[in-house]
C-alpha cells in the first residue's frame, strides 16, 4: 500500500533513539545498581547530587582516601563514611569540650573551697590570738592585784595563778604577763618567808604557854 510522508521518517527516528539509549544502558551496567537502591533514605541522599570533585573534597577533609574509589557510587559510599566520621569527631569534640568545662568548674569549686577554708583558718587564728591576749591581760591584772601572801591559803592561791600564767606564756609569750609573773613570784617568795616566820613565832608562843 501507499505510505504517507509522515510515516516515512519513523524508522530512522526509532533507530536513532535506540542508539541514544544504548550508551546509557551500558553506563548503568558499569556503575552497577542505581544509587537509589544502594543509598539508605536519610540525610545522605543529597550526596547523590554532589559532583565527583565535591565528593572527593568531602572525603579528603575527613582524612579518608579516594584512590580506591573507581566509580561515583564508591565516592558516595566513602562520602557517607566521611560524614559519619565527621559526626563522630564532632561528638567527641563536644564531649571533650563538656569534659573540659566540667573539669574547669570542678577546679574552680575546689579553689573556692580552699580559699574559704583558708579564710576560715585565718579567722579562727585571729580569734585565738585575740582570746589569748585577753586571757593574758586578765591574768596579768589578777597577778598584780594579789598582794604578798600572809598565810598558806594566800600562798596556794598565788601559786595557782602563777602556774596558770605559765601555761599561757608557753602558748604565746607576752611581756606584760611575764613581768606580772616575775613580780608575783617575788611576792610569793617574800610571802613564804613571812609565813614561815609567823609560823615559827606561833610555835614558840604555843611552847611558852
Amino acid at each position: 500500500g501507499n505510505t504517507s510522508d509522515e510515516d516515512a521518517p519513523q524508522k530512522p527516528k526509532a533507530k536513532k533513539a535506540a542508539k541514544k539509549k544504548e550508551p546509557r544502558r551500558q553506563q548503568a551496567l558499569l556503575e552497577g545498581p542505581s544509587a537509589s537502591t544502594q543509598a539508605n533514605p536519610g540525610p545522605d541522599d543529597d550526596l547523590q547530587s554532589f559532583s565527583a570533585k565535591d565528593l572527593k573534597e568531602l572525603i579528603t577533609k575527613a582524612g579518608l582516601p579516594t584512590g580506591d574509589c573507581l566509580e561515583k557510587v564508591d565516592l558516595v559510599r566513602r562520602a557517607r563514611e566521611a560524614r559519619k566520621l565527621a559526626d563522630t569527631n564532632a561528638q567527641e569534640r563536644a564531649q571533650r569540650a563538656r569534659a573540659a568545662l566540667e573539669e574547669a568548674a570542678r577546679v574552680r569549686r575546689e579553689e573556692e573551697a580552699a580559699k574559704r577554708a583558708a579564710e576560715e583558718r585565718e579567722r579562727q587564728e585571729r580569734e585565738r590570738v585575740k582570746r589569748l591576749a585577753s586571757e593574758r591581760n586578765a591574768m596579768a591584772d589578777s597577778l598584780h592585784a594579789v598582794k604578798q601572801p600572809n598565810d598558806r591559803g594566800e600562798m596556794d592561791n598565788l601559786e595557782r595563778l602563777i602556774k596558770n600564767a605559765y601555761d599561757l606564756l608557753l602558748e604565746h609569750g607576752n611581756s606584760k604577763l611575764r613581768d606580772a609573773v616575775n613580780k608575783a613570784e617575788r611576792r610569793l617568795d617574800e610571802g613564804g618567808k613571812t609565813v614561815a616566820r609567823n609560823e615559827e613565832a606561833a610555835a614558840e608562843q604555843r611552847k611558852a604557854e
